[in-house]
This record gives C-alpha cells, structure tokens and sequence, in this order.
C-alpha cells in the first residue's frame, strides 16, 4: 500500500478574474469592499483549486518495503510523474484524499499534459484500492469533518509541523530541510492513523 501526502502552491494568472460587488448593493464604497473580500479569498484559496494551484511536493511511504519517498520543487511535471508512477504501484490510502489530493493529482496531470493511469482518473471516488483515512473516521456520517491535527491529538500521535500554507515560502527560501521534514511527518502521521485503524 502507497500512503501518501501532496503539498501544493499558488499558480495564479497573470490577470485576476474581476471580482463583482454583491447583487443589488449600490454604494460604491461597500461595492470596492465587497470586490477586495471576493479578490482575497480567491488569493487565499488558490492553492487548494487546481486551476489556480500548482502540484509542489509529493510524499509517500510504502508499507511493503518500509520506505519513505518523495520529490518537490519548481519542476510540477516531474512530481506528478513521479506521484503517479508511485500510485499506481497497487493499493494506495491518504487522508482526505479523495476529496483533494487524488482530484489535485489528476486535474494537474491533465493540465500540464502527463499522462494518469486509467484507474485513477476513472475510479478515484469510489475505487476500492483507494482508502481515505477521513471517510473511514466518518464511519458512514459524510458531514463530519475533522483535521489530521485535532484526530492526532484525540490519538495520541505527535501531530504536524507547522502549516502546509507556509510550504510553498520554505521551498522559495531554499528551506529545503523545513520542507522536506514537514512533508515526511504529515506522511508518517497518516501511516500511524493507518495503523491505529487497522488498515496498514
């Protein structure tokens, strides 16, 4: 089984989207608020849609030779290569992954032209080699939600260090290490969930 994890950055375009004021508000000042809020979540979330994202690290730890991998960096075409190949190695298990990090994976690989397995761009929803740690949390209740951070604590386990929003800078400031050490722990974190639920 492939346990992994992706880190993604900001790929915004040259040129904004124009934002508009909401429907029927007409006083100028509340519309260039309005339009400010609207541009500064988009700025805010762009990493996490695929349109305005960009795939910069990839980590996985593979529970039949017992050894972590991984690659980031600038190069996005060689870390989706690299994400897939791994992938589709047989069996693979994330957390929150179906929602985010197997969509990112696949969105970007189209994008930027690599080519995905048919199994994962087919089947990444409902394919019964793909377990997300967070739906078997939910045990059947799909609006609960909870983060790796909070289900570490209720667990025990040493949880995250730092926030992936700050991945993208450390790579920027050459902070490799930071980057590469942050990854290999959110990693190992969900490998230990795996475990404590029995699936790895």
């Amino acid at each position: 089984m492939q346990i992994f994890d992706i880190e993604t950055r900001p790929n915004l375009p040259s040129k904004l989207p124009f934002f508009p004021g909401n429907k029927g508000t007409k006083d100028e000042a509340k519309i260039k608020a309005q339009q400010e809020e609207k541009r500064k979540k988009y700025i805010d979330n762009a990493a996490l849609n695929a349109e305005t994202a960009s795939v910069c690290a990839f980590g996985c730890y593979d529970t039949h030779t017992e050894q972590y991998v991984d690659a980031m960096g600038d190069n996005e075409v060689r870390i989706l290569e690299f994400a897939l190949e791994q992938l589709n190695k047989g069996d693979i298990c994330g957390f929150n992954s179906r929602r985010f990090d197997v969509p990112m994976l696949v969105r970007r690989a189209w994008i930027c032209g690599v080519t995905v397995p048919t199994w994962i761009a087919d089947r990444a929803g409902g394919y019964t080699a793909h377990i997300d740690l967070m739906e078997q949390w939910q045990v059947g209740d799909r609006q609960l939600y909870i983060g790796l951070d909070r289900l570490c604590e209720l667990m025990g386990i040493e949880g995250k260090k730092g926030s992936g929003k700050d991945f993208h800078e450390w790579l920027d400031k050459g902070e490799t290490e930071k980057a590469k050490e942050y990854l290999e722990q959110d990693v190992m974190i969900t490998v230990e969930i795996a475990r404590r639920m029995g699936i790895a």
